[in-house]
Order: C-alpha cells, then structure tokens, then sequence
C-alpha cells in the first residue's frame, strides 16, 4: 500500500475513533444543562458580587449584571432586547424620570407577550433592563455588558449623553440603538454607520432635536411681551445644556431696544458647585425672564436658590422639557413662585389619537399614581419599544433571527406616506407586521404623534407644546409646529 493509500486509512480510522469518543461520551454524559430553574444558579459564585445569575436559554446559567432585572420571562426561548435607563441617581435616591420610562417599556411588553399576545413570532420578548444610576460613564459600561455578554442586537436608550456614549460600542458591534428621550443636536449627525449597513444608519431616535425647541422657546418669550424681555439662561454644562442653549442664543434677539444686552448664559455644573455662582451672575444680570436648561436636580437648586437673590422676585421662569416631574412641586421649597411658570416640551401625542387614548390610560392605570403628564418623553418610550418589536419581527421574517443592521433597515420602512397608516397600538401590531412582511413600507402614529422618520438621521421632527403650571400641575396651552 503506497503512502497516499496509508494516509487515507489512518484518516477514516482517526474519523471513526473520533466519532466512538463522542458517542461514547455523550452516553457517559447526555445532554448537559446547568439548570432547570432559578434556584439552581442561586449559588454561583460572582467575580466580586458584580453579578447574579439566571437560568437561561439552554439550560445554562448565565451573569446578569446587578444593575440589571429582566422584564418579560427569566428562562426559555424569547426575543432578546436590552434596556439602559437612569433608574436611580448617583445618591440611590429614585430618577425622576428612569423608573417610568422603564415601565413604559414594561407595558409594550406585557401587552405583546402572552397571555395577551403571542409575542414575536411566537416566542416572547425578554428584555435585559439596567440602571445607569445616573452616570454615564456605567452607560458605556452597561452596553458592553448587553452587547458583548447578553448579545443583544439592539437597545433602548435615554437622554442625549448616554445615547452618544452607549453608540461607541454598539455601531462597531452593528447593534441598533433606539434613544426615547434624547434631543440633542448632536445625534444628528453622529457617525452611526457600519461597513455591512449601508446607508442605513444604527442610531434612532423618537424626539424631535433641540434644533426644533430653541427657535420656539425664542418665539415663545419674545412674543409674551409689547418689548423683547431681558433673558438669563441657567444651562446644564453637558451635550444637552451646552446643545439647546447655543441654539436657543442664535434664536433670541442679541439686543434690547435701548441697545443693552438681551441675553447671558452661565453653565451650571451637574455636580452644582457652581449653583451659588449662577445665581449671583443672574442676580446681578437682573433678567425679566430666566430659562433654565437642565435636569432636575439642577432646576431644583437654581430655584430654591432664587430665594435669597432680591433682583431675580420679579422675574419669571421658563422651562424646558426638565421640568416635568412629579417631584417637582414637593422639592422646590422656596425661591421665585413656579405658579404661572410656562415652559416647552417635545408632543406628548394628540388627545383624540389612537395611541393616546389607549397609552395615556393604560398607563395611568397600571402604574398609579404617576400621572401620564408629568413625566417627559414618556409617550416616546413607548414608542420606541413599539418600533423596536416591528423591527424585531422585520429582521426575524427575513433572516430567522434579529439582527441589528436588519432592524435598522426595517426603521427605513415606518414612514412611507403611501403606506398604510398604523397606530402604534397593539391591536394593531399583527396589520403592521402583515404588511412589512408583504414588502410594503408603513405609516406609523405613535403615541407621542406622528414619527415622519429622516431616513439618513434617523430622526422625526414633531410638534412641540406649550405649557403651563397651574395649581401644581403642568397643564398643555396648545401644540406649535416647529
């Protein structure tokens, strides 16, 4: 027998002992699972209590990172999606807004999973949701964690700053990432494209940019008085801060009639050392309007802060779209009265729309005794879940799994005029999959109004109201277009 002959004997015996070996061994052990329910996972030892464990799919534990719970189901078969929110603040005390914002990501879920609905395509959707507690920096980290550990292929985002920071590590990974409360002007033109996406960028949004509020906050103050008022602007010094009120100075007339200055601008920091600072500056500005950019916790001090600086009591205040939570009438304790304050917002959606009547309700019901008005972006939550689980059905029709790049392509097909419209609303969900598995672009309403969708932004403008504090309460005046 020549070599080529003993060559092909030795490899047909190395096949066949390789095969008895895995037989063989598969007879000794079975089909290995680590466990079968929760309990079993209980006792895994984590790498310096950073993770807990769950029973997942396959029978495996695998590391949930203690930031993190899972809405939906713990165990089985699902669609898999990941959730970052600022649930808690840097102190533990509760966010404002996170906790919310989760639970109307919470309430898509449980309407589209049984016993409601039979999920996406037959299999539920479970969603890795997890606390930045206010940093951006655990932002970053929680979206390696989701996409490198969990591997998920698409998240659901925030605000401004933890979208951009999240972005580094999902556009390289090809994750789409959705944000329901960012606004910045920067994501505009954020680099969101991967070598096998295409055109199609991975970075969406369901607000409307800061590039659309500044003009209408301008408008708004310039047009309440017979003369252009004397403005201070308290803006928080982040993406957002920084964003809006640069916007908001190119907007607003640059002199008084008399040709004094119309407008000063002092960046707060977020840790508010610099409160005291702001405050003096305005003080000493003696503004007849002040606007505050910032988030809660800045809105806060600047306003119990006001008490003690005697040229600010016969100003007014203007807020953006920060100033909506619930809190807010039992934090602020003193200062310039918020009675008749006025301020603007991204549309929480139309009164009379189909996915008004059902979210608002359903919400307010459900998670009592929040009320639907007092937290911002809320409506925009929900429909950026709603988009994701359209996208998730997309991408698994196509290809049997969903894919990042893929459901990136499906946000290409929301927003076709000679679609058919949708209501973003779950009674609807089966007609909205029904056509985009036909090749029919839609047409979709959400609840926080219409989502024209910028195919090369990833963006929709919206309408912006106007509204008011009366008795405590923040009460719309009308919607403007921007």
């Amino acid at each position: 027998m020549d070599r080529r002959r003993w060559g092909r004997a030795w490899g047909m015996l190395a096949v066949a002992g390789g095969v008895a070996v895995a037989l063989s061994c598969s007879l000794i052990i079975g089909d290995f699972k680590e466990c079968t329910t929760e309990a079993d996972c209980a006792g895994r030892v984590t790498d310096g209590g950073a993770f807990t464990y769950t029973c997942g799919t396959g029978g495996y534990c695998l590391p949930i990172d203690r930031r993190c719970v899972i809405l939906g189901p713990k165990t089985g078969e699902a669609v898999v999606w990941g959730s970052i929110q600022p649930k808690t603040l840097a102190n533990g005390t509760s966010h404002q807004w996170g906790p919310s914002w989760e639970s109307a990501i919470e309430l898509l879920i449980k309407e589209l999973n049984p016993p409601q609905r039979s999920g996406i395509n037959n299999k539920p959707i479970r969603v890795y949701s997890c606390d930045t507690q206010s940093s951006t920096a655990n932002a970053r980290e929680l979206a390696e964690y989701l996409v490198n550990t969990v591997k998920v292929p698409v998240i659901i985002s925030d605000g401004s700053g933890d979208t951009i920071a999240e972005s580094s590590i999902t556009v390289p990974a090809g994750v789409l990432l959705v944000a329901g409360a960012a606004t910045s002007p920067d994501l505009t033109s954020l680099a969101d494209l991967h070598p096998d996406s295409g055109n199609v960028g991975l970075v969406w949004r369901t607000t409307p940019s800061d590039a659309l509020q500044a003009p209408i906050i301008a408008r708004q103050i310039v047009d309440a008085g017979t003369t252009t008022p004397k403005v201070f602007v308290f803006a928080r010094n982040d993406a957002f801060g920084q964003g809006l009120s640069g916007l908001f100075n190119g907007a607003y007339p640059a002199a008084l009639a008399d040709g004094g200055q119309a407008k000063s601008t002092f960046f707060v920091n977020t840790d508010l050392s610099n409160v005291n600072q702001a405050l003096q500056n305005a003080n000493n500005f003696r503004p007849d309007v002040m606007v505050v950019i910032g988030f809660p916790a800045e809105l806060v001090a600047i306003v119990n802060g006001s008490a003690g600086q005697p040229n600010l009591t016969s100003a007014s205040w203007f807020f953006t779209q920060n100033a909506k939570f619930p809190q807010l009438f039992t934090q602020v304790t003193q200062g310039v009265p918020l009675e008749g304050s006025r301020g603007t917002s991204p549309s929480p959606g139309y009164d009379n729309s189909e996915p008004s009547l059902f979210f608002r309700p359903k919400f307010e019901q459900d998670y009592s005794p929040v009320l639907f008005n007092s937290v911002v972006d809320l409506a925009n939550m929900y429909d950026a879940a709603f988009l994701v689980a359209l996208a998730s059905d997309y991408a698994i029709a196509k290809d049997g799994r969903a894919t990042g790049i893929r459901m990136a392509e499906a946000f290409t097909r929301f927003s076709n005029d000679a679609g058919v419209l949708i209501p973003l609303v779950p009674s609807r969900y089966t007609q909205a999959t029904s056509e985009l598995n036909a090749g029919r672009a839609i047409n979709v309403e959400g609840a926080s109004g219409h989502l024209d969708f910028n195919n090369t932004t990833g963006e929709a403008p919206a309408d912006y109201e106007v509204w008011k504090i009366v008795n405590s309460q923040f009460v719309t005046q009308y919607l403007v277009a921007p």
